[in-house]
């Protein structure tokens, strides 16, 4: 991650890339679906979902990042699965929230846990954080034991 937001590494099975104009579609389907969003809130309607990725494209370019999203996807064919990021980042503060939306057919294979800690040790490394956590619902068991195996507390 640069002073810029641009997020852009791999993992062993995984690149995590800056979100990018041709992301829209993908955008907008992973922050429509309810099933993905269940723990998280309504899905947004599409006119919604646009305008939360132009405002979430900007965050990620600009020079001053509060937020940086990043797409995930397979190393080799490049297929997209989800969205991975940092929010709320307050550099001042020195703490950010991270987080993480899967679609269905990549859960249960490990790649949250890659792509998370990926994150997690990428942003401390790149950036003057000493915080990076979790908001979650207490009801979301995946998410708890995921944060647990990334090393959260």
């Amino acid at each position: 991650m640069s002073a810029a937001g641009a997020i852009a590494f791999e993992t062993q099975r995984l690149l995590l890339r800056p979100l990018g104009d041709g992301d829209e579609t993908f955008y907008c389907d992973i922050y429509g679906d309810a099933e993905i969003l269940r723990h998280v809130g309504p899905p947004l309607t599409p006119e919604r979902a646009r305008r939360s990725f132009v405002a979430a494209l900007r965050h990620t370019r600009a020079q001053a990042p509060r937020e940086m999203f990043g797409v995930l996807a397979r190393r080799g064919d490049g297929a997209r699965f989800g969205l991975c990021g940092l929010r709320a980042i307050d550099l001042a503060a020195r703490r950010a929230e991270a987080g993480i939306l899967l679609a269905a057919p990549a859960r249960g294979l490990g790649l949250a846990a890659e792509a998370l800690g990926g994150l997690v040790a990428r942003a401390f490394a790149t950036l003057p954080l000493e915080e990076i956590y979790l908001d979650y619902a207490p009801q979301n068991a995946a998410m708890a034991r995921l944060a647990h195996r990334v090393g959260f507390t």
